[in-house]
Parts: C-alpha cells; structure tokens; sequence
C-alpha cells in the first residue's frame, strides 16, 4: 500500500550554506547578497504549528510560513505543501487540503533540491491517479491518456500514476526510503508502469534498508510466492519477523501461521565477523565464495542468503546466513573451511536458529500480538489455539506474548534534520558572486559564467532557485543578468552615486575563492583591501571607480591566507599584494561599484 506520510521539517534543523550568500548556476555558482528573517520566520511558524515554547495557533504558522516561502525559503515550501496536501486541524482552526496550493508549494520546494518534497508530490499525483475515473475525461484527455488505442485507460496509461512514478523516482535516487517503497508497489501492481515484479524486487530491497514494515511484507510476499524472484521461505520467514518486531499485524499473522502448519523455513546462522570480513566477502558475493570453495559439494549452499548487520558500537558486523532445511551444521564446517583458506583466523562459534516448524504456542505468542492489533484473521485463529493448548501451554504463551511485545520497536518518524538536509546534489563547475537588484529576483553576476553551461541555479541562506539567464541587447560588459522567476520577494542591494568617493580611499572587496580545481569543492568566503586609484571608470565613466590593485577579474585570483569563519564575522583581512597571476593573457581587470548596503565598506 501507499501511505501518505509527510513528515514536518524543522526549519532550524536545515543544513544551509554557513556562509549564508551564495549563488550557483547549472554548471556554475554565485554569491548574493540577501536578508535573514526567512529563517526565523519559518522557524517560528514551525514552533506554533507544533506547539513548542508557544501556545499551538495554526493561523500563525501558516502566516509565518508564507512569508518565509515567498523570500524563498525551500523548507518553509515544503511544509505548506504538507499542510495543504493533507490538511490540519486544531480546536476550531481548520486548514482545508487544496492539491492546487499543495502541488504549487511542493514544485518550489522540489525546484530547490528538498528531496521529500518529490516523494509527496509522488503521493499527490498517485492519489489523484486513483480517484480519477477515465469517464470523467474530456474526449480530447481521453485521447492523449489511451496509448494504445483501445478505446480503455489501463492503469499504465493513467497519466497522474505516469507522474507519481517519475516524481518517486527522482526521491528514490536519493535513498529516499518511502518513495523506493512507492516504486516496489508500482512495479508490482503496474501502476503507471507496466507491471515488472523483478522491478519491484529491486526497489523493495532497497526499502527494507530503511526498516519500513510495508517493505519488509510485501517482499516477504515475493520471496514465498516467488513473484519476482526465486522462491525463498527462509528469507520471507526473517522479512515477516522484521516486520513483526516493528508491530506489523499482518506480518505477525502471516509469521504464526508458518508455526501453525508446521511449515519449517530453513535455519540461520548467526556469527560476529570482523570488519575486514565484512569488506572483503560482500553479502552478495559470500555464498558463492562458499561455494567456490568445493562446486560439486557445496552445491547445496546456493541458496543461501547472506545478510550484515552493524553491531553498535562496535567495528564488528552481525553476519546471518539464511539456509534451507537441514544445511546449518554443513555450513558451518564450510565457513570454518572458509577461513581457513582466506587466512581469517579463527570464527567466533556461530549461533543456529530454527525457522518455523510445528510449534502451536510460537503461533498464539504471534496471532496475540496481531489480534491485539484487531487483526480479524488473528482473532479467530487465536480462539481456536485456547481450544487447543493446555492452561498450563497457554501461560507460557501469554508470558512470551508479554516479553515480545516489550521488545517491539514501533517505527520512527524521519528525522527532521535528516530530511531537511536531503537535497538533490548539485555539481558547480563554475563560481561567481552577485547580488540582487530588484525584489523580484534579477541578478547580476559575473559574465564569465555563461562560457560555462546554460543552467543556472542561485543559492542565497534561504533556499536554492532555478535561474535563467536575459539576453539585453547592447552590452553589458563584464556583467550577466539572471533571473528567478516564481513570484518570491528577494532582498535586494540599494545603490548610491560613486561621486562622493576620493582618490586613496580604502575599499573592502568580499568574494570567493575558486579552489584551483573544481571537483565539487566549495570555494572559500574571503575578502582582501585595497584603495581607489582613479575616482573615474573606464573611459572616464563616473559610474565607476578604479582599484590601485587589480583584485577583481577573469585575469587574477585572490591569494587569502583568512578566511571568514563560520559565522561570517572577519577573523583577518589579507594584504592585496598577495595576489598571483593564473593567465599569461591579458585581461582588463573588472570594476567595482561603491554601494550604499550594508554588505559593503
């Protein structure tokens, strides 16, 4: 099944830029210059969604929240997104679900890398294939949807599934769990896809890593019907008893009913490993290595399933291999071989568990925790087992009953600060600074930047923005002008006239610098200064003044040897005589403007 399970992201918790001001473009990235109170606003909108440190007022928190969203914010987006996919309620405060708003926010937040942002658009857009009714279509719809021709809308062909699965799979690249638990049920039941359960298997797999419940049975359920994948008792027995330790109903109904028809699921061996096991003998590759060690004999060990568990605390790992009936003392004496022959030194002894088996006191300990789930098939199967079992079988079972759901391990939320912190990598190969010249999102930058790509991307403390680059005609010299579009309200730098300025007064230049090569590494916030050597521009151009030392340009890169810390407070300013030339070309050296913000000096 799909469920939607948006979860809320603290602001405060976002994984921003320390150095608060940058711009990136698609192939490149800038430096801007924007205000603060985003963050705050989206915080405290947060804080009286949640009721924390404040009395709980919805009203509040979506006030707060829009006006984060519309300087940009991208978690403050994802979070009205939530609020109006699902709706919420409190007291009399009632925020109705509206898709159109939902769908709006999530894009931006989408747009700006928040992963879980395309895992709920992925939910939106297959809620709204499932309720949609091809009756309902315009003869014209109709036509683009059915594929085919066939006169029929099969679910393959519905176009909002088409849209869930793409937006799934965007969040499912970045290991994002439930949106791989979404591709597995599409893939399975061939929602927007053509149905592929060999696909499914594989997103499933993935999902399970996650400890998701509805993963762990709906592979159980593949591996026991071999749907997909080799049939495998022992592995759904194990995927049914993970799931169950996490208070799955189903799973603890299905793991009963193994002990109930006396099905034996094989046995697992348990056994510490050092790390240097784990990493030269992966999971997938150990049965074979066993195997491989006598074909003809060890034939039997085919089967098997090698899994690790990292041990807390611990370098050690948890190695459980799952075998069919009958093979765990075989295996054994094969793993002893095993390292022998690799020079691992002695195995810790391993542990052996029976899987399944005739066992009626196992099957009531398990359908006792589903029937108190209600779980209908549980509840009756339990009033036949107090038929059947002794007073004295019965306590025992209740006893265990008791201790196993002790130990159950109710799934956990995501993490806020994880989620917030999942973005879409962005690969810069180019860097520049800029800022802001109008409040509905025009920037300048450096003009060196369109040499390297035509996407663009800005990056303020706010948020990340697809940017487009505006072809002006004349000539912008060194500049290039960008655009954000989507209605937001950027802060933008206040210029003043440069005619106040005198020969030798001192100048503060902030920038960035580029590392020498560009492999993802960000460049370093920095800043040097210098002195003014004409109070005239180029060609006598009172706009603009000109630097005693060339510090600015395509022609030379800043030498630091401090850098602003993380705070943006300057810990030491360099001497522009550290300066060195990376061009035997040359350049004319870039100009300045004396700006009234406060960002300057």
């Amino acid at each position: 099944m799909l469920r939607n399970s948006a979860q809320k992201i603290d602001p405060g918790d976002a994984d921003y830029d320390a150095s608060g001001h940058s711009l990136s473009y698609g192939y490149g990235r800038v430096d801007a210059f924007a205000a603060v109170p985003a963050m705050a606003q989206a915080s405290l909108a947060y804080l009286y969604e949640t009721g924390q440190g404040v009395s709980r007022d919805l009203d509040k928190a979506l006030e707060y929240y829009q006006l984060a969203a519309k300087q940009g914010h991208a978690v403050a987006q994802y979070n009205l997104g939530r609020i109006y996919q699902t709706g919420l309620t409190h007291g009399l405060q009632v925020i109705r679900p509206d898709a159109q708003k939902a769908e709006q926010f999530l894009q931006r937040a989408a747009a700006q890398g928040i992963v879980a942002a395309y895992h709920q658009l992925g939910v939106l857009y297959y809620t709204l294939g499932m309720q949609i009714k091809p009756a309902e279509l315009k003869p014209e719809e109709f036509a683009r949807w059915d594929k085919n021709k066939d006169k029929n809308i099969s679910p393959d062909e519905n176009l909002f599934l088409q849209d869930a699965h793409d937006h799934f799979l965007l969040a499912a690249k970045q290991d994002h769990g439930l949106a791989q638990h979404a591709l597995g049920v599409m893939y399975l039941q061939g929602q927007g896809v053509a149905a592929k359960p060999e696909t499914s298997a594989h997103w499933l797999e993935k999902a399970v890593k996650h400890k998701l419940p509805d993963s762990l049975y709906n592979l159980a359920q593949l591996f026991e019907n071999g749907i997909g994948v080799r049939p495998n008792l022992t592995r759904a027995f194990t995927l049914y008893r993970d799931a169950a330790r996490l208070g799955h109903a189903p799973s603890q109904y299905n793991l009963g009913l193994f002990y109930y028809q006396g099905r034996d699921a094989g046995a697992q061996l348990s056994l510490q490993v050092s790390e240097e096991f784990h990493d030269k003998h992966p999971a997938k590759t150990l049965p074979g290595e066993l195997v491989q060690l006598n074909p003809e004999e060890n034939a039997i060990l085919a089967d098997a399933v090698a899994l690790y568990h990292p041990l807390p605390g611990s370098k050690d790992w948890m190695l459980e291999l799952l075998l069919p009936a009958g093979q765990e003392r075989f295996a054994k004496a094969v793993l002893i071989e095993f390292a022998s022959a690799n020079s691992l030194g002695k195995l810790n002894e391993p542990k052996v568990e029976q899987l399944g088996g005739n066992d009626a006191t196992q099957a009531y300990v398990w359908w006792k925790l589903a029937a108190d789930r209600r779980h209908q098939a549980a509840i009756t199967g339990l009033e036949l087992l107090k038929r059947i079992l002794t007073p004295d079988q019965l306590k025992v079972a209740e006893t265990q009953a008791a201790i196993e759901k002790s130990r159950i391990e109710a799934p956990k939320a995501p993490n806020p600060m994880v989620q917030a912190q999942a973005k879409v990598p962005f690969q810069a190969t180019d860097w520049s600074t800029g800022f802001f010249v109008s409040e509905d999102g025009y920037v300048i930058t450096g003009k060196h930047l369109i040499r390297s790509g035509t996407r663009f991307q800005v990056v303020t403390e706010n948020g990340a923005f697809p940017a487009r680059a505006l072809n002006l005609p004349g000539d912008l010299d060194q500049f290039l002008l960008l655009k954000v579009d989507g209605g937001y309200k950027f802060h933008a730098l206040s210029f003043s006239a440069s005619h106040i300025t005198r020969r030798r007064d001192p100048v503060q230049v902030l920038g960035y610098q580029l590392p020498e090569i560009i492999q993802g590494t960000l460049p370093r916030a920095a800043q040097a200064n210098t002195r003014i050597l004409s109070v005239l521009g180029a060609q006598a151009d009172p706009r603009f003044f000109t630097l005693q030392k060339p510090v600015l340009g395509d022609q030379l890169v800043l030498k630091f040897t401090k850098y602003l810390d993380d705070r943006q407070s300057v810990v030491a300013t360099a001497n522009v005589s550290d300066l060195r030339e990376v061009r035997s070309e040359e350049r004319r050296v870039g100009k300045e403007c004396r700006s009234r913000g406060s960002q300057w000096r």
